[in-house]
């Protein structure tokens, strides 16, 4: 069997290990998550020109409180 000696480093690499991939994960998520909000915000000012572009004539009210 290991000895102690050699066990308790290998326990603590093993944590060490899976603590990186942890942090990788969340860095690679943080990353995908900030590229799809810049996406957003780059579509959404798209849009925003485009509707500033296009004349919109104002919408009649279809009720009126003043019977015809």
């Amino acid at each position: 069997m290991l000895d102690s000696k050699l066990l308790t480093p290998l326990i603590s690499l093993g944590i060490v290990a899976v603590v990186f991939m942890i942090c990788r994960a969340i860095v690679l998520w943080y990353f995908r998550v900030n590229e799809t909000v810049a996406l957003l915000k780059s579509i959404d000012e798209k849009l925003g020109r485009i509707a500033r572009a296009v004349p919109v004539d104002p919408i009649e009210p279809m009720f009126t409180s003043e019977p015809k």
